[in-house]
């Protein structure tokens, strides 16, 4: 294989993983975001895949199948969730294993999974809660956990853990992670151990102040027993994470667009909520807060009017169908039977899934799936191989960590097609460069890329698309061969099987774009005034030149997702040349970049080469 240099510098990177959040606006728009501007037959039911609805269903058709079963598996643990550990394309799982052992189960395959200790040595005794990020922004997953020891992070330098103290000065049972001031460095949010009641308590928001240095502060002192589980979601649609928490009370928090949050609702009293779950399950376009009763059984949704200020309590189902105790310690929301409409799941002495009828808005059906034992968590991911979609379920019983597989799906759409909002991608016109995907093309879909681009946003929606681009590698890009100048720009994508009832189907996940147009004429070099520094490209070698040493720099190569694929050097630059000679595992887009670590805390670019490996 040969390495092409393709360009200079990158400028901006633009990727979408997530579709999940429904239709949003036309635009034009800044961050992609979880939104698409409309669809015809197709759904975005989790975050990372993107699909043909499906349009036939067995509904009892499910399969369980054990992750771990050993008698130290608690129904409270929570965060049994999916996250790809080693990089393989599957999803495999984090959690609790038991309250002093820190687990990630490698997916095999087939719904079989391999037990990988991440700590055994109770550094976070008594484990709770774990939650998985890349924290530290090098393209692996790492895991958050917290516990009656404190909170935790753990860095994944594969196949090395190293543990890294957030906080020990109390005991925390929930924590979850976003960047709550779009700043670039990921934050950390969790819920401490009340003294008088183990599992509710106060919230705390841990800053990052770049390297993953944590500043604590409190978003709220409740002086009792009342943050239950707390995540973020954007309910005001600003792009900021705002935060929702439950348990006696139903709680919003919006940030006010710095990472300070202020109480924005609060449904008091009445009801125990366990099981909360972020969406718009009445599809109008802003995030709903969905929330099981644990105590009377039922599930309500709390309808947001997209302020995040005025939210109303709606019935979603009730004791005639949910009995008390049944499926509501647990819950989770997400298009469940992939026809492009929310449902819900639920467990605790039951595991249930309930359809919201498409032809009977935020009415919901019950299909019980198999007896629990005390749950209190469940979650909805696809577990399964790419080319199939599905959302199955991990739930975590007494006794053991499992997955429900989807077996529902006997059916796809024939056709459909998913179209993304206006982007404005710079505040001056700039040049266009790559569009890329990665996607799982089986034998019975295919997929077409279109795009539209100009330097005034009106313009976009009269002018014709260019394109098809057919996909014909799971991970490609075409170069955007027309409008070299713009400042906004969209994307359409054509999902259609080539057969009459496909068994699987073309699944998208996800989606980028450059805004620099390649330099013809081969090799070019990109010079940093500041320290003299030259990458270049000679055959299959990357080549670097510098004037003067650089401490702490690091020569990495990164996908066009913006994910580490590999360090070539990791020190201090001292020689005048260097020579790396990189295994590329498969043909695609890459960044080769050269950091200097030393001159700020997040790093900042000497130099960058984009390069494509035929």
């Amino acid at each position: 294989m040969q390495i092409l240099i393709l360009s200079c510098i990158i400028n901006n990177l633009f990727v979408q993983t997530d579709w999940m959040g429904g239709s949003g606006i036309q635009g034009p728009v800044t961050i992609w975001s979880t939104r698409y501007l409309s669809g015809d037959s197709i759904t975005a039911a989790t975050e990372g895949q993107v699909s043909l609805i499906a349009t036939q269903w067995t509904y009892s058709n499910w399969v369980k199948h054990t992750i771990e079963a050993t008698p130290t598996i608690s129904g409270y643990f929570q965060g049994l969730m999916p996250a790809d550990i080693d990089k393989d394309g599957l999803a495999d799982c984090i959690a609790c294993s038991d309250t002093l052992q820190i687990a990630w189960y490698k997916n095999l395959g087939g719904y079989t999974f391999q037990k990988n200790i991440i700590d055994n040595s109770a550094s976070a005794s008594i484990c709770w809660c774990t939650y998985p990020y890349d924290l530290d922004k090098d393209g692996d997953i790492d895991v958050l956990v917290a516990g009656r020891k404190g909170a935790f992070w753990y860095e994944n330098q594969n196949p090395v853990w190293v543990c890294h103290i957030i906080d020990t000065s109390k005991g925390f049972h929930r924590i979850s992670a976003t960047d709550v001031e779009l700043d670039g460095d990921i934050d950390i949010i969790a819920v401490d151990n009340n003294d008088t009641y183990p599992y509710c308590g106060d919230i705390y928001l841990f800053s990052n102040s770049g390297n993953n240095q944590f500043t604590k502060d409190t978003i709220v002192d409740f002086s009792g027993d009342e943050a239950w589980r707390v995540y973020p979601a954007d309910f005001n649609g600003d792009g900021y994470p705002d935060l929702y928490t439950v348990h006696r009370n139903v709680l919003i928090f919006l940030n006010d667009q710095t990472g300070h949050f202020s109480q924005s609702f609060s449904a008091i009293g009445g009801k125990n909520y366990d099981g909360a779950w972020a969406i718009d399950i009445d599809m109008d376009g802003d995030k709903d807060l969905v929330c099981g009763d644990a105590d009377n059984g039922g599930f309500d949704a709390f309808l947001n009017d997209g302020t995040g200020f005025n939210f109303t309590r709606t019935l979603l189902a009730g004791t005639d169908t949910v009995k008390t105790g049944a499926y509501t310690d647990g819950g989770i929301a997400a298009d469940i039977d992939l026809d492009s409409i929310p449902d819900i799941a639920g467990t605790c002495a039951n595991v249930g899934f309930f359809r919201q009828n498409p032809g009977s808005p935020l009415d919901f059906s019950l299909y019980d799936i198999s007896p629990a034992s005390g749950s209190h968590w469940i979650y909805a991911a696809p577990m399964g191989p790419k080319c199939i979609p599905s959302v199955d379920l991990l739930v975590s019983n007494l006794g053991e960590h499992t997955v429900f597989e989807n077996q529902m799906l006997t059916g796809f759409a024939k056709y459909g097609h998913i179209e993304s909002s206006i982007l404005q991608f710079s505040n001056q016109n700039r040049s266009l460069q790559w569009f890329g995907w990665e996607t799982c093309l089986p034998d019975s879909g295919t997929l077409n890329f279109y795009w539209r681009a100009d330097t005034i946003a009106g313009n976009i929606v009269s002018k014709a698309w260019d394109g098809p681009y057919t996909a014909a590698n799971k991970i490609d890009s075409f170069a955007l061969p027309a409008n070299p100048h713009a400042q906004f720009f969209q994307y359409k994508v054509e999902f259609t099987p080539t057969i009459s009832t496909p068994v699987d189907v073309a699944v998208l996940y996800k989606v980028w774009f450059t805004d620099t147009l390649p330099i013809a004429g081969g090799i070019t070099e990109n010079t940093s005034a500041k320290t003299q520094t030259k990458l270049f490209v000679s055959g299959d070698k990357i080549l670097l030149s510098v004037e003067r040493p650089i401490n702490n720099a690091e020569v990495s190569i990164y996908n066009s997702a913006g994910e580490k694929i590999t360090t070539l050097f990791k020190g201090t630059i001292t020689n005048h040349k260097y020579e790396f000679k990189p295994t590329l595992k498969s043909k695609g887009v890459y960044l080769v970049v050269l950091s200097n670590m030393e001159r700020n805390k997040s790093g900042i670019l000497e130099t960058t080469k984009f390069i494509k490996y035929k």
